[in-house]
Formats: structure tokens, sequence, C-alpha cells
């Protein structure tokens, strides 16, 4: 087994927000704050994202508010990307041996040091050999009351007995959208206007989308966590084109704050 101190990729500030402001991310924090977070998760992203996704919902996971206070015992026992709760079998380059997973069932039998639980992170999951993956199984099936597994994919290939006993999230790699600038003034937000109105509800997605990339790359993180919850409401197809329209207008040219409102639309 390895510490999490392993060799790591440095993220800069447009792919730590790609992470943070996504719906896997909201999903994350809403099954924490609901006391819901499952004993396995198999979690599908590029291999680029790994290690700050480990680390990010470690810090979630392993504190005592579930928020990374940064102030309670557990989330002052981190030491850079180490934990005493927190075991990371595998590596970005390959998956644990059989070996390697039979020791998870030791790691997380042992009560958790100073957390409420224990988190046993596996790399490279998706290219786990057959023997290593079916010894994963009785630890999924019955796992220690305070133990938590995160299965880390790169793709969606993952052997389906232990990927049906999990809860499946994607950070999907999605197209690559082309920045464009948010409109500011109020003549822009006019030209806009003229042609949003005619836009059908995909072509407001993929604006958003645009809108979400110029945000991220400008280093806006709130407003594109804001964009990308517009977008959000798109791709659910819950409302029509004109009460998105309004809600564009509302969120982006207003600034109207309205969070608890988004959070009821899907």
């Amino acid at each position: 087994m390895e510490s999490c101190g392993g060799p790591s990729i440095e993220m800069n500030e447009k792919e730590t927000c790609f992470v943070t402001s996504s719906l896997m991310w909201s999903e994350l924090k809403k099954a924490l704050e609901g006391n819901r977070f499952p004993q396995s998760l198999a979690l599908s992203a590029p291999k680029q994202y790994h290690e700050k996704i480990a680390i990010d919902i470690a810090r979630l996971l392993l504190c005592e508010k579930k928020n990374a206070c940064g102030q309670c015992l557990s989330c002052c026992s981190w030491h850079e990307k180490t934990h005493p709760d927190l075991v990371l079998s595998g590596s970005l380059e390959k998956a644990p041996t059989i070996s390697e997973c039979r020791e998870i069932a030791v790691e997380l039998s042992l009560y958790p040091v100073v957390a409420s639980c224990r988190l046993v992170v596996i790399q490279s999951a998706d290219t786990l050999l057959l023997p290593a993956a079916n010894s994963m199984l009785k630890i999924v099936e019955e796992p220690p009351e305070h133990g938590v597994i995160l299965f880390l994919l790169e793709n969606d290939k993952f052997l389906p007995t232990l990927k049906s006993r999990c809860w499946n999230l994607a950070l999907a790699h999605e197209e690559r959208f082309e920045p464009e600038e948010i409109p500011s003034a109020e003549r822009s937000w006019k030209k806009w206007l003229e042609s949003g109105e005619t836009m059908t509800i995909e072509e407001l997605e993929k604006q958003l989308h645009c809108w979400e990339t110029w945000a991220i790359e400008e280093g806006q993180a709130s407003l594109a966590a804001r964009v990308d919850r517009l977008r959000l409401i798109c791709e659910s197809r819950k409302l029509p084109q004109g009460m998105v329209l309004d809600l564009i207008l509302l969120s982006l040219k207003e600034g109207f704050a309205f969070e608890h409102v988004f959070d009821n639309l899907w």
C-alpha cells in the first residue's frame, strides 16, 4: 500500500474549476450534506483529475463537519497530501495487485485514527486484473461500518459485479467549446438577446458551454459555476426555451442571486 504522497499531477486553476463546478461535484457534496454518502463509490474521470478528486473528497469526507473546515482535529491531521485515515492503493500508472487488494480488507478493518471513517482510494481501478477485482467483491458487499472505498476509473470499463455494487458517477471529458465572452454592457446584452430569442434549448446549452469555458479561462470560478447551473437546467429539458432565456438574463445580466431556485429545478 502507498501513502497519498506518491507521484502527483499539478492542476491549473481552470482544471480545478472544471472539477468543483461540475454536476458530479455537486452530487458528491449533496450526498455528504444529506448524510447519505455511499460506502462504495466508482468515479470515472480523465486521469489528470484523479489526484485532485481523491484529495478533495478525502478532505470533505474525513472532516468532522464534512465540509473541509480546516479547524477540526481531523482537518488538522493533514500533512500536505497525507492523512492517517486515508490510504491510497495502486498508482496513477497501474492498479493494485491481488495482494494489495487483500490488504485493503485489513486497512478498512482498522478503526479510524482521528476521523469518523477510513477512506481507501483505489487508483486505475478500470485496469484491475480479474483476480484482484474479484477479491474486492466481498469487501464491497460487506464493508466495515467505518470504511469507505473510492474506485477511480479513467473510463467506464469496470467489472460489472463491482460496478453494480457502487454508486457510479462520471466527470465527463466533454466536447471542447470555444470560449466566448459573456456580454457585460447593456448594448451587448441587447444584441445577444436578439439572437437568443430565436435559439433552441440545444443552442442555448451550447452558448452556455462557450460562456462557461470563457469564465474558467478567465479564472472566474463563481461565475463559471453559475453558468454551469444554467447549462444543467438547459440539459434537463424541464423548462421551456423562454423561461430558460429569462433565467439567463436574470442570473447573468441582472446578477439576481437565486441559487435556491436552481436547487429545485432538477
